[in-house]
């Protein structure tokens, strides 16, 4: 099983290029998370400094630029 891994810096130039704004808003939610899954999320809710560096939930949101 692989997973796709999505690198920030190159979502924001790409972003750019086209014309479009940027926002990333990390998702440090514990709804609907296993026990250790919650406490992981817990930990990055309350360090958010860590989630530029550990695996987190992310929302990219690309908005056209009028």
């Amino acid at each position: 099983m692989s997973e796709d891994v999505l690198v920030v810096e190159r979502m924001r130039d790409a972003a750019a290029t086209l014309g479009l704004k940027f926002e990333l808003n990390y998702s440090t939610n514990t709804v609907n998370r296993g026990v250790v899954e919650g406490v992981y999320y817990k930990l990055l809710s309350i360090f958010p400094v860590l989630c530029r560096w550990l695996p987190c939930t992310a929302d990219f949101i690309f908005t056209k630029i009028p």
